[in-house]
């Protein structure tokens, strides 16, 4: 099977965004890009991040949760607006 295909990526005509988490020591954390909304002035990235309730069943293990978009070339600033939910 061997390691995945690395991606053609044309930078003159996309921009990646990636959002990291950090690093965890169970499971039941995730983080995702949801939109990307063009504004006048700037480009706003909108994230959502969740996390495991008290009574959830986790993973034990090391988690690093990440998403990597791309996307078509964004010409303005960037800003990022985040949300947490509890699952």
């Amino acid at each position: 099977m061997g390691p995945p295909q690395k991606p053609e990526i044309n930078f003159a005509k996309n921009t990646i965004i990636a959002v990291f988490y950090g690093w965890f020591v169970t499971g039941g954390f995730t983080i995702q890009v949801i939109k990307i909304r063009e504004r006048p002035s700037q480009y706003t990235v909108y994230v959502e991040e969740t996390y495991p309730s008290r009574e959830s069943y986790v993973t034990m293990g090391t988690t690093n949760p990440y998403h990597i978009v791309v996307t078509e070339k964004l010409t303005k600033n960037v800003r990022f607006l985040t949300s947490f939910v509890e699952q």
